[in-house]
């Protein structure tokens, strides 16, 4: 369909036309029927008249009468017989047998209706005629000259709904120039005055898809802002270092380790963008599996165990199953997150409780460590990124991990609750609820 305006003029006149047609064919097959009706009645009414005049005269002599109503150039015809069927005074010499009833014949190319009845009382037959060609002639040209002036009006009738229909589809034109002048920098919501009921909602879609655009892209500008500012103090950090190894002679062991640290940040910062950028843009992220609650964090725990080892932590961990519908892989990243922040914030020869449990509606992930804590106030801030509680600023750290974990609890509809731990003097506890 190249244009709405052509195919709904097209569509509009068509169907015109088409009941224009159907309804013309209709009034002509009525007409019909009503001119049976009169010539009928107009027959029977002669037939009668003809009776009642060899009522008051014998037949011969009202021969004259008879003529004076029947010219014989006329399309009328009449016919009387005796009762053995012997014509005795007729207006036409074609031969018609009489037979009881209305019919339709044709003489010399004519279409006749002629009607015919037999009187018992003075034993003759009478057979009016009329033609009927002549009727239906008369007929076509009444329907005729009733639909000439709906045909002359067809043309003005075109260009008042195609003036309709563009005036309708106006508000179209109007957000389609809305959105050709907006600029790529531009994305404000379109505003079309006066817009339909229809148009309105596809106005709403068009604004959404501009805030989501909008959002997307200052997405992408602060996260580019973020990755610079984030790798500027490594990579300034290695810079420096090499300077120096570069200009000592002897061996800088501390500059080398401070290397060593800082492209293990670096590698681990790059890490954490990369899975955040495949977190936010994945396809597949609403695309659920049953997955073991339990199972995916002792595989997590047994990935991380000589970190956990290295500083002498710890970990107790719930044993029973639990079941929900989840992307496997963003719930590891998630425990892989939240299990490197508690040893990482944790004291040497600290502890970990990971409990996992349910009830009625949900599957409940808890975490706790003994570790320094984090004051209510910053409780909130902490699952935006880049965000660093100062006191729990650790070289390693880089402010994504927790806004990932924030991601993973909205793509699952999950709801987290942050608190101080509820089985240490110390540290933090972290609850997941997920749906069941």
């Amino acid at each position: 369909m190249k244009s709405i305006k052509l195919y709904l003029i097209y569509s509009i006149m068509s169907s015109i036309v088409i009941f224009f047609i159907i309804g013309s064919y209709n009034g002509y097959k009525s007409s019909v029927k009503e001119i049976d009706k009169m010539l009928l009645s107009k027959l029977t009414i002669e037939v009668n008249y003809l009776h009642s005049l060899i009522e008051e005269n014998n037949i011969l002599s009202i021969n004259n009468n008879i003529d004076n109503l029947y010219d014989k150039n006329s399309n009328q015809f009449y016919k009387i017989f005796n009762a053995n069927k012997k014509v005795l005074i007729q207006s036409s010499e074609n031969i018609i047998n009489p037979i009881i009833g209305y019919r339709l014949i044709k003489i010399n190319e004519k279409k006749i209706k002629i009607y015919t009845e037999f009187f018992q009382d003075y034993g003759v037959w009478i057979m009016v005629g009329d033609n009927y060609d002549l009727h239906l002639k008369a007929s076509e040209n009444i329907i005729i000259s009733t639909l000439m002036p709906l045909l002359y009006i067809l043309p003005f009738l075109s260009f008042y709904i195609w003036m309709v229909i563009v005036k309708g589809l106006s508000p179209i034109n109007e957000m389609q120039l809305l959105l050709t002048r907006k600029k790529s920098t531009n994305l404000e919501p379109i505003s079309v005055d006066n817009s339909p009921e229809e148009l309105s909602v596809l106005e709403e879609e068009i604004n959404r898809m501009l805030k989501r655009l909008d959002e997307s892209i200052k997405y992408e500008r602060q996260l580019t802002a973020d990755i610079a500012h984030e790798l500027r103090t490594p990579i300034t950090s290695i810079q420096m270092h090499s300077i120096n190894i570069k200009n000592e002679n002897h061996n800088d062991q501390e500059s080398v380790n401070f290397l060593l640290r800082s492209t293990n940040k670096l590698k681990n910062l790059v890490e954490q963008i990369l899975l955040l950028n495949r977190i936010l843009s994945d396809d597949k992220n609403n695309i659920f599996e049953r997955g073991n609650l339990n199972a995916i964090t002792r595989e997590v725990v047994a990935e991380n165990y000589n970190v956990i080892k290295n500083k002498k932590i710890k970990i107790i961990m719930s044993e029973e199953d639990k079941y929900i519908k989840c992307n496997i892989n963003f719930i590891k990243i998630m425990i892989e997150n939240l299990v490197q922040n508690s040893v990482r914030y944790n004291f040497e020869n600290g502890n970990i409780n990971i409990r996992i449990t349910e009830n009625k509606s949900s599957v409940i992930f808890e975490i706790d460590d003994s570790g320094i804590g984090i004051e209510p106030k910053d409780r909130e801030k902490i699952f935006n990124r880049n965000y660093k509680v100062n006191k729990l600023a650790v070289e390693e750290a880089n402010g994504i991990g927790l806004n990932i974990v924030k991601k993973i609890i909205l793509i699952h509809s999950a709801k987290i609750f942050l608190t101080n731990s509820k089985l240490f003097k110390t540290g933090t506890s972290i609850k997941i609820l997920f749906n069941k």
